[in-house]
């Protein structure tokens, strides 16, 4: 029985139009469909355990990767492909290309951008909320229309050209009071070190000066990072009121929330109406 499909199996197959691979396949190495360009609709069986890289890279007209009912390793998540791990999200492995969202949010908890798993997405800027500790390599990989990045205080590593081709970058916030390891191998290029503007805590500016690879933008400055010590305290201003329940509510419909350490309250990685019943009775009490 085939249980796994090795790298580029599919390699520019541009009349594939739809896949959906047999029930006993376990795992993915490497750019299966690699640049297999009409590929319009892809499903991963439940049977799936291991997926090396984004499987899609240069899948121009794929909107969405469907995963199907049953499978315990995987989930798709606002039409994007998630590793799962003990029910939550673990690692992007894959935005499709052809997705229109211009404005990429990693759903609160992921821990890691996979290997290439937003190379060439046609975004404008990407967040990452609390809980993202790695950028893998080719992460953002000739993201040629990307302006704006936000990366947490989790971060703890970069991937070797991670930002290979990013030429429009002109905003980068890295919020790790530590700079993050890898920025030396990142591949920003000549434009975004002269160009763009480096964000990080106000306390660590001289760090980020010093740090291999960071030294090298040529604008770095400092901003106040909010510290969350206080649970419900999602603005950051001492106190737990009004106003954090109704950015939580806020947060909770557009289903992203911009500090998942304050705003997932029960700690499920998840922020919903569960996390607002814990603000209301912390407000309460």
């Amino acid at each position: 029985q085939l249980e796994e499909l090795d790298n580029a199996v599919f390699i520019r197959c541009t009349a594939l139009k739809s896949t959906q691979l047999p029930s006993n396949v376990k795992n993915l190495v490497g750019s299966t469909y690699f640049r297999c360009t009409g590929l319009t609709e892809a499903t991963i069986p439940a049977t799936m355990e291991y997926i090396e890289r984004n499987p899609f890279v240069g899948c121009t007209s794929l909107p969405r990767v469907k995963v199907a009912e049953g499978c315990t390793h995987f989930a798709e998540l606002d039409s994007c492909l998630y590793e799962i791990k003990d029910g939550k999200p673990y690692r992007l492995v894959g935005m499709p290309y052809a997705l229109e969202n211009r404005e990429m949010h990693l759903r609160p908890g992921t821990q890691v951008r996979g290997d290439q798993a937003m190379r060439e997405a046609r975004i404008t800027k990407f967040v990452a909320e609390e809980g993202l500790k790695e950028l893998h390599v080719n992460s953002f990989s000739t993201c040629t229309d990307l302006t704006t990045v936000v990366l947490p205080s989790t971060l703890d590593s970069i991937g070797q050209t991670a930002f290979q081709r990013c030429e429009a970058i002109t905003s980068l916030t890295v919020l790790a009071k530590v700079p993050p390891v890898g920025a030396a191998d990142a591949s920003f290029t000549a434009a975004v070190l002269t160009n763009a503007t480096l964000y990080v805590p106000k306390g660590s500016v001289e760090a980020y000066k010093k740090a291999a690879g960071w030294k090298n933008f040529q604008n770095i400055v400092g901003v106040d990072v909010p510290d969350h010590d206080i649970k419900g305290d999602v603005n950051g201003d001492g106190t737990v009121d009004v106003d954090d329940m109704n950015i939580l509510i806020n947060d909770m419909l557009n289903g992203t929330a911009r500090d998942l350490k304050a705003e997932d309250l029960n700690g499920d990685g998840t922020v919903d109406v569960d996390d607002l019943n814990v603000i209301i009775n912390i407000m309460l009490n």
